[in-house]
């Protein structure tokens, strides 16, 4: 298996890893050679019966992923693409096929029937956060506390209080508000 932003290994008792480091770049990101590495060893993972469980860490010392790469998603969607017309059907699917390919990956990743945990050292933002959380953990390290938000800010399901303050208790109250718990 050849990778191209990740490393991957097998140690003797059967736990891979793989240790995700785009080459030339200061920051992880996902581009789409990081997409397919990650189709790639989730593959390996879950078809070798040698391999015990995964452990995916980052190589830089800056943090694991900073969602996608945003340059790389620009010239994507500045291109023509192929010369061939396309329905608009035809180009929702295939829009669809592209985005979906990563989201179904990391659901096999969790479904796979073996651990998989996921060392964070710093930032996981969007799709890194994502890629983060098909871990079969969710526990901060020990002495550390775990920082998530939202994309999008949300509002309680009763509407705004008029006392900002008042809002935040009202939203951690938490399922009766609209959100789950």
């Amino acid at each position: 298996m050849k990778l191209e932003t990740f490393s991957f290994d097998i140690d003797s008792d059967g736990i891979a890893h793989a240790v995700f480091d785009v080459p030339g770049r200061s920051m992880n990101t996902l581009t789409g050679k990081a997409v397919a590495d990650i189709i790639a060893f989730t593959q390996e993972v879950a078809t070798n019966d040698a391999i015990k469980g995964l452990v995916i860490s980052s190589g830089k010392a800056s943090g694991f992923c900073a969602g996608a790469d945003l340059g790389e998603m620009g010239d994507r969607a500045g291109s023509g693409g192929s010369s061939e017309p396309k329905s608009e059907a035809e180009i929702k699917k295939a829009q669809f096929d592209a985005g979906f390919s990563l989201n179904k990956t990391l659901r096999q990743l969790e479904t796979c029937g073996k651990p998989v945990a996921v060392a964070l050292n710093g930032l996981a933002l969007g799709g890194g956060l994502e890629v983060a959380l098909a871990g079969s953990q969710d526990r901060p390290p020990a002495g550390r506390r775990r920082h998530t938000a939202p994309a999008t800010p949300r509002r309680c399901a009763d509407g705004p209080a008029a006392d900002p303050s008042r809002r935040k208790l009202q939203c951690r109250e938490g399922a009766r508000h609209g959100r789950r718990q």
